[in-house]
């Protein structure tokens, strides 16, 4: 009976914890963005994509591949970041079904 107790106490603090603790870093701009807080700036977004990607195309040209495969990298993280917040935002638009 002792033994049951301590191992069902420290269960439940693990499935408590992951309730807590789990979610991922990629959700937290969501959840930011339900509370309200939109935190993206689409157009800027836009315009900070366009630059770097006219940054690595000079790159390129002048005989850096690798500094422009970092730059272009860059370009398409925050393309993936502006897709999520414009998804993220769509998603809220939407009635709770049911």
């Amino acid at each position: 009976m002792r033994v049951r107790i301590p191992a069902l106490a420290i269960g439940a603090l693990i499935a408590g914890g992951l309730l807590l603790g789990g979610a991922p870093a990629a959700q937290q701009p969501s959840l930011e963005i339900t509370a309200g807080h939109s935190t993206c700036n689409v157009r800027q977004m836009q315009a900070e994509i366009k630059e770097k990607r006219d940054r690595a195309k000079r790159l390129e040209r002048d005989g850096a591949p690798r500094e422009a495969a970092k730059v272009r990298a860059e370009a398409n993280a925050i393309e993936k970041r502006m897709r999520a917040c414009i998804k993220a935002d769509e998603d809220m638009s939407k009635p709770f079904p049911g």
